[in-house]
């Protein structure tokens, strides 16, 4: 776990995020989601609308990867929740958390464009 973020248990709804008409952020993924014309963009999917449940979903998915001590990764109960939050977005769990756990530093180095809003 990551500084002073509480701890996680999977099922925890929208875990320590901050949610507003037009931004959603996490206390510790670099990820963001914005409100955009026709739905909200994700960080870790540019180009892609989403409805606000998928923004909600994907950044529940950015902030527990965030969170999650590397020997949990793809472990029991979270491999559950994360498989459900990707199917929320259409998403493949596996492909979902490789792209979640990607940081808009390595992003910006490969030429992707961040999402529109993007804070960090």
């Amino acid at each position: 776990m990551t500084g002073d973020a509480p701890a996680l248990r999977p099922g925890d709804a929208h875990p320590g995020l901050t949610v507003t008409d037009r931004l959603i952020r996490g206390l510790v993924t670099d990820h963001t989601a914005a409100a955009v014309a026709g739905g909200w963009t994700l960080t870790w999917l540019p180009g892609r609308i989403v409805t606000r449940e998928q923004a909600l979903a994907g950044m529940s998915l950015a902030e527990i990867i965030a969170r999650t001590p590397p020997t949990n990764i793809g472990a029991g109960r979270w491999r559950e929740e994360w498989d459900r939050l990707a199917a929320v977005l259409e998403l493949d769990g596996a492909d979902a958390v490789t792209r979640a756990s990607e940081s808009l530093w390595s992003m910006r180095m490969r030429g992707q464009p961040p999402a529109a809003g993007e804070q960090r």
